[in-house]
C-alpha cells in the first residue's frame, strides 16, 4: 500500500462517514441510515488507525534521518550529572 493510497483511503472514508452522518441527522429514526453510519464509522476507525500509524512511522523516519540537534547536549549533561552523583 503506497503513501497516496493511505491518504486517499483516509479522505474517502472520512467523506463517506460525513455523508452517512448527514443523512442520519436528517432522518434520525431511519434504521438503514443508522446501520450505514455504523459501518462507515467502523471503516473510518480502521483506516484512521492505519493512517495515524503511517504518520507516526513517517515522523520517526524523519527524526532518525534529520536527527535531534539537542541529543549531544542532553546526553553529555546526563553523563556529567551521573558522574557527579556517583559515589566513589
Amino acid at each position: 500500500m503506497g503513501v497516496e493510497s493511505i491518504q486517499v483511503k483516509y479522505d474517502m472514508a472520512r467523506q463517506h462517514l460525513d455523508q452517512c452522518q448527514k443523512i442520519l441527522h436528517a432522518n434520525p429514526h431511519d434504521t438503514i441510515a443508522s446501520s450505514q453510519e455504523y459501518q462507515a464509522n467502523k471503516e473510518y476507525r480502521e483506516v484512521a488507525s492505519q493512517y495515524y500509524s503511517w504518520l507516526q512511522q513517517k515522523a520517526k523516519i524523519h527524526w532518525l534521518q534529520a536527527g535531534d540537534s539537542n541529543s549531544k547536549i542532553i546526553y553529555n549533561s546526563l553523563k556529567t550529572r551521573t558522574n557527579k552523583n556517583t559515589v566513589k
